[in-house]
């Protein structure tokens, strides 16, 4: 049984297929039963499959369920066309989900949820190992599920529930999908049940192995599995098993051509060395089994460190860039701020030479202002100097006239003197006559 987990920050999406008018027959009566059409969705995401530890992963009565899981469908193949390589079993789907890869733009897998075990059954039975196109290689492959979780956290899809360790995701080698995005996964799912008819002719598993990378390649009709690095099979045990099984076989023969017909060997030693041969497969089986899963642990612990080491590096380089934009930035506005400041003590030594020059010019000023006053009293007292000096004449002319007027000389003798009469002066005039009164008493 299996158990997939899909590694994805989407949600399903409706899919809307092409109109087709999908029909089954009754095998009870000669009348066509329009079938009914199921949900079609679509998802992106990253697939992890699970197989449990303790059963095969061959279908059996306690490894079935209704949820049937396509692995590989190549992109040639449209969801129309899915659905039309389906159209004799479509009648009892539920559901169907398309889960796409960014990373694996060549192909799709599909989600199968079924009304039924019986159907579900048959629907295994019918398309399992079935091509999908006449003209091409790829072959449907069909595993059960036992549980379909959506998660979008990449730790949680990628570790193993309790019970199950993680699948070889390529047919051809046994890389797990954590190695690596870049190697066409089930290019040729045939091989898994039929083989591959060119695969050492033409040097597919070699050439698989230079574009992928991939360190080991199975044998699937001799279930045998090949390291490419070491130049070997993966344990010695196997490796004896290839190239010694016929003197395993014959080694109680005691005539070298293995004619027993004429040798001292019984039937009961055959039989017993068939049993030994038997039990020693077993044996190695479980050794090759063990030493599978250890390889397998070992390489997903590696990848992951791999993937914990490259998360750690794009954290190391996004703090370091953060960290230089923030000096930059802070470099910046330092620059700024003493620019700022330089302005400033350039403003306030401008500022301090404007008070200074406010200063004088005020103590400038004061002094044109003394001076002025002063000439201001100066011309003051001029003028009234002269108006006293022009009173003076004019009371001296008056007079003279008086004297020219007069013909008798005795009465100037004996007349009186009279003060002349002060014409009528202005506001102004009588202030500075006050004043020039006071300094002259």
């Amino acid at each position: 049984m299996f158990i997939l987990r899909v590694h994805s920050v989407d949600a399903n999406h409706p899919l809307d297929l092409e109109e087709t008018a999908f029909s089954v027959v009754s095998s009870t009566a000669n009348e066509t039963i329009p079938s009914r059409n199921p949900n079609y969705n679509e998802r992106r995401g990253v697939v992890h499959l699970y197989r449990s530890v303790s059963q095969s992963s061959l279908p059996n009565p306690s490894s079935r369920s209704t949820s049937l899981f396509v692995v590989a469908v190549p992109n040639y193949l449209s969801p129309d066309g899915f659905v039309r390589f389906c159209e004799t079993h479509i009648d009892n789907v539920l559901e169907l989900v398309f889960i796409r890869n960014d990373g694996m733009e060549d192909r799709y897998s599909v989600l199968i949820k079924l009304d039924s075990q019986l159907a579900a059954d048959r629907f295994y039975n019918y398309f399992n190992g079935r091509r999908f196109s006449p003209a091409e290689a790829e072959v449907c492959h069909i595993l059960f599920l036992l549980s379909v979780d959506y998660t979008d956290l990449a730790e949680v899809a990628s570790t193993p529930p309790a019970g199950f360790a993680a699948l070889p995701t390529c047919p051809i080698c046994l890389g797990p999908s954590i190695s690596d995005y870049r190697f066409n996964v089930y290019r040729y799912p045939g091989h898994y049940r039929f083989g591959c008819p060119f695969r050492y002719k033409e040097g597919h598993a070699v050439r698989h192995w230079k574009c992928t990378e991939h360190q080991y390649s199975l044998d699937l009709r001799t279930q045998q599995i090949w390291d490419y690095v070491g130049d070997n099979y993966v344990h010695r045990l196997n490796q004896s098993k290839v190239y010694d099984k016929s003197a395993d076989v014959n080694s109680n023969c005691t005539y070298m051509e293995g004619d027993c017909g004429t040798c001292e060997c019984s039937n009961d030693d055959a039989g017993f060395d068939g049993a030994l041969y038997s039990s020693k497969v077993e044996a190695i089986v479980d050794e090759y089994n063990r030493l599978l899963a250890t390889q397998l642990e070992t390489q997903r612990q590696y990848y992951e460190s791999l993937i914990a080491e490259a998360k750690s590096r794009q954290e190391t380089s996004i703090s370091e860039a953060v960290e230089e934009a923030v000096s930059s930035t802070m470099q910046e506005l330092q620059n700024k701020l003493e620019q700022c400041e330089h302005e400033k003590k350039a403003v306030a030594e401008v500022n301090q030479g404007l008070i200074k020059d406010e200063d004088t010019w005020r103590k400038k000023a004061k002094e044109i202002e003394a001076r002025q006053s002063s000439s201001l009293r100066s011309k003051d007292e001029m003028i009234l100097d002269l108006e006293e000096q022009i009173r003076d004449l004019t009371v001296y002319l008056e007079a003279q006239k008086t004297l020219n007027k007069m013909t008798d000389p005795s009465d100037i003798r004996e007349g009186t003197l009279l003060p002349v009469p002060l014409k009528q002066s202005s506001p102004a005039k009588a202030k500075r006559n006050a004043k020039s009164n006071r300094r002259r008493n």
